[in-house]
């Protein structure tokens, strides 16, 4: 069977190579990029676009960051699972990139361990979806899940809810706690409640649920 081609867009040279080594010995190809920009020159030349199984691509890039490639990878009609990676949370780029089709986030610092379990789940996901006919459409999958997260979200209260469209704004406890004229404490409580509530533990999850439902709230 031949290898998963991985492409990794990541500034670091240190984590760039690093990570690539262990990738190649855990049986993938991979190509590395220290830019946005020398990843995007490849697909320039239709003739010899390449196909990658896979596209790890760190948020906070210099220049183009990885959001923004993402969005250009959908402009010129490139479809391929792509997984982030970043230092930091900014909850718009968040957005916006599970809006574009983003696929997984991994926050650093993470070991290679990690980043090979969500390879093999996301690459594991796409061959069945490729081999087994039987399998529901993307649509449908993502109808019905749309439908589950749209009935946990209308069980939260009022406040919770108007936290959570704040959250989704990027904006932080105090500026939400500013906006709703609560403390910043009390905006932890409700945002800490709600996260229980709909059964997640990190804001990424809270952004991709509100993106796959807010169209039916």
């Amino acid at each position: 069977m031949t290898s998963k081609h991985l492409f990794i867009v990541e500034d670091d040279a240190e984590l760039r190579s690093s990570l690539t080594r262990f990738l190649i010995v855990s049986g993938y190809q991979v190509t590395g990029f220290e830019s946005a920009e020398s990843f995007l020159s490849v697909f320039s030349n239709t003739a010899t676009t390449p196909s990658p199984d896979c596209i790890v691509l760190d948020v906070n890039l210099p220049g183009i960051n990885g959001v923004e490639a993402q969005y250009k990878l959908r402009e010129l009609n490139i479809s391929c699972p792509v997984i982030f990676v970043s230092a930091e949370l900014n909850a718009r780029h968040v957005n916006k990139a599970w809006r574009d089709g983003a696929t997984d986030f991994l926050f650093k610092p993470f070991a290679p361990t990690d980043l090979v379990q969500c390879l093999r789940k996301v690459l594991d996901q796409r061959n069945s979806a490729s081999v087994d006919q039987n399998t529901p459409s993307p649509e449908t999958t993502h109808t019905k899940l749309a439908l589950e997260q749209t009935s946990l979200i209308q069980n939260l209260t009022p406040r919770q809810l108007e936290v959570l469209l704040l959250l989704v704004e990027g904006l932080s406890n105090t500026k939400i706690g500013t906006k709703l004229k609560i403390s910043a404490r009390t905006v932890k409580m409700h945002r800490e409640a709600l996260m229980q509530r709909l059964g997640i533990r990190h804001i990424t999850e809270l952004a991709r649920i509100y993106e796959n439902c807010k169209h039916l709230l």
